[in-house]
């Protein structure tokens, strides 16, 4: 099976490409179950991309002929902390340094309008862990791409909001490093409906093997309600 996969440059990582998460969402929305999703190269912004689903439902998608991403059926379950609680979220967020780098267009967590502002902090009590904390909000008003029929929030918004806090947890640790997403998987626990408050926890859950950086996050109610988890792997840039 095969489908046609179009990404508006609005929906960006870095400027000239895709944002990792959202794609990798975008991949999941013609399967059932949880996905792991690889990233192989950078997604191209504005142009068709070819989606074939094989026999094992395993993805890949396409540039042509370039394989940019794939992902195969999964199951599997995190070490999630304790719920940090929203009111521990307010504070970090308003404090975030992402609120301040312009220079930053990233549909998840740039500066920018019609961006989803996922603008982490540090938690203080969990800097051991190199935890990061952010509040999120998606109103019906947002965007009609961004809700379901049912009123719920989208696969790729949801992964989107589990893709960039797990990044923070190595760059606002270290301002220094840049790091892009290379390994993603996603478990939806249940329905997350738009119009409410939530919060999304990120931390690392291993140590640094060379490029590799390991982390999981959460997404939680302001109950303290776990509605969506990740594990992913983000691969360390090298800069000059």
């Amino acid at each position: 099976m095969e489908h046609t996969l179009f990404i508006e440059k609005r929906y960006n990582g870095p400027p000239d490409s895709a944002n990792g998460g959202y794609v990798a969402g975008l991949m999941t929305n013609f399967v059932d179950g949880d996905y792991e999703i690889t990233l192989k190269a950078p997604p191209p912004l504005e142009k068709d991309l070819r989606l074939i689903i094989d026999k094992d439902n395993n993805l890949e998608l396409r540039n042509e002929e370039l394989i940019i991403a794939t992902g195969v059926p999964v199951n599997f379950d995190i070490k999630y902390p304790f719920p940090v609680g929203f009111k521990n979220a307010i504070e970090p967020t308003k404090l975030s340094p992402l609120r301040k780098m312009n220079t930053n267009t990233c549909f998840g967590c740039g500066c920018r309008a019609g961006g989803l502002n996922l603008f982490s902090g540090i938690v203080k009590k969990h800097e051991s862990d190199k935890m990061t904390i952010t509040t999120v909000e998606i109103t019906d008003e947002f965007s009609d791409k961004f809700v379901d029929d049912s009123g719920n929030i989208t696969k790729e918004i949801i992964w989107t909001l589990l893709d960039c806090p797990g990044a923070h947890t190595s760059m606002l640790y270290d301002p220094d490093i840049i790091v892009l997403l290379g390994r993603m998987a996603v478990h939806i626990v249940k329905p997350i409906p738009v119009n409410q408050q939530y919060y999304v926890v990120a931390w690392q859950t291993g140590e640094i093997e060379r490029r590799k950086h390991f982390t999981s996050t959460a997404l939680y109610s302001v109950d303290d309600e776990l509605y969506a988890y990740s594990k992913q792997i983000f691969i360390e840039l090298l800069l000059p």
